[in-house]
């Protein structure tokens, strides 16, 4: 029996202190939203519950019954909440990444306050104590550093608080804040079971913002070295597009571009923003933007680009106007309709898009994440559409020898094994793939697969 090399990975939300999934079965799924139980539908959920339907029901605040369009085509989730103790309409709840966690343990186990990203109604970059921008620090004149340090050492885009007490600047690698990856989401309840949120989501923020912090980095190490080469031989402070790297400010390169589409409530535009990026978000539903632009208020960041528009169609517009992307991430529907009315069936049109996305991204420094809910699609359809419309696809460049190559030898498909990556080169570039679910696990123990994932990332 032949056996092949793909390792597909399970994730789930890790220690989130707003959320957890307290039991599933019969259909149905009991989770905590922050101060709030909520009883909804879950298909997936084959099994009984392991608590008793009057166990749910007093703990429960509210349950969601589906209505007579049940099972039709495109309103299959219409239905009523039904309340059982008081709770507001609208509330919020904190994501905190795992960074940002453990700062906010290293503070507190050492008794000293932190600078926050985001926080306790302090803004962005703000000084270490709670002080704010601009006030003195250690009795320094302003503008100085913690620690005696000359301002002019700050990397372009940082803030002053951004330094930890006793931290040189130097060290200090661009788009990245001392606040971690932190949202701060409203949450509703919607007429289609939905809150605002999708909690098995979580596992791709913290990939997305993992990366693109990464993608802050080799852009801000590549911009340095073609400094050099232009100060040489040209001066030039132009970077080729096509290496990832977008015209400069001062010498140093702009941010990275994230482009986030069928981008509902904002998550993943949130999590690129806090690692430093510039943001696109793309969704066809005018209220679900606004609905994401009081998600980017309430976690204390600001500057997103916000478009309300068919996806399909802006990507081909951005092709036509020569725009590239560092990052795109996409979570398209089973099926749907733009503002004009445009129609979307994810059969007939991801390839398609996938294909055309590929036009926009960054040939290095790059990366791309496909999630998908549909009912039918598997983790290996998606990384084999991937790799198919990103490269990656083809047999001849999957030979042993390029693989060995770019393990620097060995045995390739233990390597793979072990890194539990697809690994393809294309032109000379190599792109690193993974696919696997996104699940929830009930304290019971009993794991709901609720959609899948390939991503490609480009070094």
């Amino acid at each position: 029996m032949a056996q092949t090399n793909h390792n597909i990975l399970i994730e789930s939300p890790g220690d989130w202190k707003d959320y957890e999934i307290i039991d599933s079965g019969d259909g149905m799924k009991l989770e905590r939203f922050g101060d709030f139980i909520l009883s909804r539908p879950e298909p997936k959920a084959l099994w009984s519950k392991s608590l008793s339907d009057s166990e749910w029901r007093k703990m429960a605040h509210t349950v969601f019954h589906p209505g007579a369009g049940f099972g039709k085509a495109g309103k299959e989730d219409v239905g009523t909440w039904e309340m059982l103790k008081k709770m507001p309409d609208r509330w919020f709840i904190e994501y905190k990444g795992k960074d940002r966690r453990a700062e906010e343990w290293s503070a507190f186990r050492h008794g000293v306050s932190m600078a926050r990203c985001i926080d306790g109604g302090q803004k962005t970059g703000d000084l270490l104590r709670g002080q704010k921008t601009g006030d003195l620090q250690m009795e320094q004149k302003t503008g100085d550093l913690q620690m005696g340090q000359n301002s002019s050492n700050l990397l372009r885009g940082q803030r002053a608080g951004d330094l930890q007490t006793g931290q040189n600047s130097s060290n200090l690698l661009r788009g990245q804040n001392l606040g971690g990856l932190y949202m701060k989401m409203r949450l509703g309840l919607t007429s289609f079971k939905h809150v605002g949120v999708f909690p098995e989501q979580a596992s791709n923020w913290e990939w997305i913002y993992a990366h693109t912090q990464m993608l802050c980095n080799s852009l801000y190490v590549g911009s340095l070295k073609a400094n050099e080469v232009g100060g040489r031989n040209f001066g030039s402070d132009v970077v080729s597009q096509a290496s990832g790297h977008f015209g400069k400010k001062n010498g140093i390169s702009e941010k990275p571009k994230i482009l986030n589409l069928f981008a509902y409530t904002g998550g993943a535009s949130l999590a690129a923003k806090c690692a430093g990026a510039e943001v696109t978000h793309v969704d066809s539903v005018k209220q679900v933007v606004n609905w994401a632009k009081e998600n980017m208020t309430s976690s204390g960041l600001d500057n997103i680009r916000w478009i309300v528009d068919d996806a399909l169609k802006f990507v081909k517009r951005e092709i036509r106007r020569g725009n590239i992307y560092n990052g795109l991430i996409l979570d398209p529907p089973a099926y749907g309709h733009g503002p004009d009315g445009e129609r979307w069936k994810l059969d007939e049109l991801l390839f398609e898009m996938l294909e055309e996305c590929s036009k926009i991204v960054s040939k290095e420094h790059s990366f791309v994440v496909l999630n998908l809910y549909s009912n039918g699609y598997s983790a290996l359809l998606a990384d084999t559409l991937l790799k198919k419309a990103f490269g990656g696809g083809d047999p001849a460049l999957l030979a042993d020898t390029l693989l060995k190559k770019a393990f620097g030898g060995g045995d390739s498909a233990s390597e793979q094994n072990k890194s539990g990556m697809n690994v393809s080169l294309k032109d000379g570039v190599g792109r690193e793939y993974t696919c696997g679910e996104l699940v929830l696990e009930d304290k019971f123990r009993k794991v709901i697969p609720l959609s899948v994932f390939a991503r490609m990332f480009t070094k």
